[in-house]
């Protein structure tokens, strides 16, 4: 009994996931995830119980991986609203004079490329 409740685990846990990621793909992020939550939380709640039904080595490997995944994934949807903060610029608006050193350390201005398409990229980084 303990091996089909961990494949089963498994199982709910994985087509969730495929469903929630392929409905991202398509630019169609759900609003409403709480199907999917509870989808991620039963199947890592069978993955557990088939381990505490009779751990075999399939059941251990299937049941940690249902209840890790489910977790992890339940973790996951819980951040997906970061606050973004306020918002400084708006689109359309004119960018402020800014000025940054290129690859070369030659200073760019914004104000040297108006009306050509610029994108701007930034990061931070140390190298």
């Amino acid at each position: 009994m303990s091996l089909p409740l961990a494949l089963t685990g498994f199982a709910v846990v994985n087509g969730a996931m495929i469903h929630y990621f392929a409905t991202i793909a398509k630019e169609r992020v759900p609003v409403d995830v709480r199907p999917h939550s509870a989808a991620f939380g039963a199947g890592g709640l069978l993955g557990l119980a088939g381990i505490i039904a009779g751990p075999s080595a399939a059941t251990l490997a299937l049941g940690i991986m249902a209840a890790s995944t489910g977790g992890f994934l339940l973790w996951l949807i819980s951040q997906r609203r970061t606050p973004d903060g306020e918002l400084i610029a708006k689109i359309g608006e004119t960018l402020p004079d800014l000025s940054a050193p290129n690859q070369d350390g030659e200073q760019v201005r914004i104000a040297d490329l108006r009306g050509r398409r610029v994108l701007l990229k930034f990061y931070r980084g140390h190298w």
